[in-house]
């Protein structure tokens, strides 16, 4: 029988079992569907399966740069965080800078943290994407920068957790500056246990005892002012 005579919803199930049992023979027929299935979803379905299995990173660039369903873009990206292949890198970078897409765009930085240290490379187009207009995308950069770890992106997380309008954005900037683990961001630390967000302050007082430099003893009296501040609260409360 004709592939295009089985109902997509047959075919989409077709799809997810070769994903999940895998072998050369599955790949290659993932990478069949990926290119040439007319239902975007079952396309999706094969991005996915391709995520769990090594054979099929060009074909996920593939549908990355070309398909134009943003379903399958963003099965694509989300894959190619799963596969420790570093030639995914400049196509999720080119995606976080370029794709209509919130979705695709926020999917590609998450990927790229995903990659880690193999994503070095793709930094600076991160650092960009801290002022996409996209809070999600924005949120999504900031953790991917934490996770790779490189120092030159310290300045603006700390430019983020002080500016950002989005708490979740602030709160990821927080954290990141914590894991990588960079002094110069402890002014922007202090600054913001003093934010709006529980949140973030709960954050920046965890990035704070990250930090193994001098310059958080800076932190010292705003922390104390916190402790202070619970209790007077706690006095008023008697």
């Amino acid at each position: 029988m004709n592939s295009r005579n089985i109902p997509e919803e047959m075919r989409e199930r077709v799809v997810r079992a070769l994903g999940r049992i895998g072998g050369s023979e599955a790949v290659d027929a993932l990478i069949a569907v990926l290119i040439n299935d007319r239902n975007p979803t079952v396309r999706a379905a094969a991005a996915v399966g391709l995520g769990r299995r090594d054979g099929g990173t060009e074909a996920l660039i593939a549908a990355l740069t070309r398909d134009n369903d943003e379903r399958v873009r963003d099965a694509a990206a989300y894959s190619l965080g799963r596969i420790d292949d570093s030639r995914a890198v400049p196509a999720l970078a080119a995606s976080l800078a370029r794709d209509s897409s919130e979705h695709v765009r926020a999917t590609a930085a998450e990927s790229l943290g995903w990659l880690g240290d193999s994503a070095r490379t793709a930094v600076a187009a991160l650092i960009d994407a801290l002022k996409d207009e996209s809070a999600a995308v924005r949120k999504m950069a900031a953790q991917a920068l934490g996770r790779i770890g490189d120092r030159s992106a310290v300045d603006a997380l700390a430019a983020a957790l002080n500016s950002d309008l989005d708490a979740a954005v602030r709160e990821a900037a927080a954290r990141s500056t914590g894991w990588i683990g960079d002094g110069a961001a402890v002014d922007a630390l202090i600054a913001a246990l003093a934010d709006s967000s529980d949140r973030v302050r709960e954050a920046a007082a965890e990035a704070l005892e990250m930090l193994d430099c001098s310059g958080a003893r800076e932190a010292v009296t705003s922390l104390i002012d916190i402790l202070n501040i619970y209790e007077y609260f706690k006095e008023e409360e008697k």
